[in-house]
Formats: C-alpha cells, sequence, structure tokens
C-alpha cells in the first residue's frame, strides 16, 4: 500500500525525465508495467458499457483503448501534471477514450437514454453494503464484508460498476478514479486540472446520484 501512494520510485524519476526528453527505451520500460493493470481496468469498462447497450460486442477492443491512452501518454508526457502518477493518468486517459467511444456509439445508433436503467435487480439493495462510509466521509468505500458468500460478493460488485456507469460523464470518471482505482483525491485534483474542493463536489454529486438512481427517481442520470 505503502508503494501505491508513493508517487514515484527513484527509479520511475529517472525515466520519466529521459522519457519526457524523448528517449524511446525509457518511455517503454515506464510502460510497460503498467499494461496488464490497465488492459483488465480498459476491458472492465467496456464491458459495464456493453451491458448498458452504449456499446456492441466487440465494438471497441480493450487492446483499443489501451493503445490510444498510452499513444496519447507518449505524445502529451510533458503535460503529465505535476504530482500525478503514471497509473492514474493512464487510467484517466482510458476513461475519456470510453466516453468518446459511448457518446459515437450511441450517436451512431440513435440511441436515447433507457428508462429505468438505474433500478436494482429484484429491488436488491446492494448499496447498503457501500452506504455506511459515503453517509458521513469522504473516504473510499470499503470492499464487501468478508463473510459474504464468494457468489454475492462478485453479484454485488457486478451490479455496483453498472450503477457507476449510469452517472454523468465527469462524475463518473472522477468516482472511478477515487472510489474504485484508489487514486488518492489530491492526485485526481492534479490530473484534472482542478481545485480539491472542486473535485470534492463532483465526488460528493456521484455519491447523491448514485442513492438517486437506487433509492428515489430510478433513472438514468446522464
Amino acid at each position: 500500500m505503502a508503494a501505491r501512494r508513493a508517487l514515484h520510485s527513484a527509479d520511475d524519476l529517472h525515466l520519466l525525465h529521459d522519457a519526457r526528453a524523448g528517449d524511446r527505451e525509457a518511455f517503454e520500460r515506464l510502460i510497460q508495467p503498467q499494461l496488464d493493470s490497465l488492459y483488465r481496468f480498459a476491458a472492465r469498462e467496456l464491458d459495464a458499457h456493453q451491458r448498458l447497450g452504449d456499446l456492441g460486442p466487440g465494438e471497441v477492443e480493450p487492446a483499443d483503448l489501451v493503445n490510444d491512452a498510452v499513444l496519447l501518454a507518449m505524445l502529451h508526457l510533458n503535460h503529465m501534471p505535476e504530482g500525478a502518477t503514471l497509473r492514474g493518468w493512464l487510467r484517466h486517459l482510458v476513461l475519456k477514450q470510453v466516453d468518446r467511444e459511448v457518446r459515437r456509439g450511441r450517436r451512431e445508433r440513435g440511441l436515447q437514454p433507457p428508462s429505468g436503467e438505474g433500478e436494482t435487480p429484484d429491488g436488491r439493495p446492494f448499496w447498503a453494503y457501500f452506504l455506511p462510509a459515503y453517509a458521513s466521509s469522504d473516504e473510499p468505500p470499503p470492499p464487501p464484508p468478508l463473510e459474504a458468500e464468494a457468489t454475492e460478493a462478485a453479484s454485488l460488485a457486478d451490479e455496483y460498476e453498472r450503477i457507476v456507469h449510469l452517472l454523468p460523464g465527469l462524475e463518473r470518471r472522477v468516482f472511478t478514479l477515487v472510489a474504485i482505482e484508489r487514486v488518492p483525491l489530491g492526485e485526481v485534483a492534479r490530473i484534472f486540472g482542478q481545485g480539491p474542493d472542486e473535485i470534492r463536489r463532483l465526488y460528493r454529486g456521484a455519491r447523491e446520484h448514485l442513492r438517486q438512481l437506487l433509492f428515489g427517481e430510478r433513472t438514468r442520470v446522464r
């Protein structure tokens, strides 16, 4: 955990310096350790949007998103926000690419936001597993209780991710980075070029929209 919280190791800082100076090998060494987890992150995002009907199966591949994000990172490495980690910034780039593809896909299909997508199957209040942490804290939510059955926990996680993808785009990206990917709020603020108070406002707005989706209006927010 301590290693994850550190912004960069000394070796990474040297590689980052060389990569920004145009050293392609340094960039490859810097990016290589990120690729497997970034691919899994992209695959999870695409799967959620396919289940929502935003994208068709195979319409966009995780590798496409990862390749685009890596290319953007290479071209704009000198503009990576000061204090941001490569891990957090790459996920931000993937989320932006996902949003672009979703807008394109829905525009090409002439789709409107479907009704009732905020409802949980059988009215199951899975949010009870997460809600206490959100009621009075800005901390990311805890995982489902350890005593929960494995199949139940997997079902809750799937539904959790589905509901998150009903949020408006900017709130969804902030919430995904902070609550799911555990990128510190201050780092997210630097990635977005916003003050911490604005990112906190978006984060809290996402929490409130999630509660509305589950317990209130139950309509797609975006």
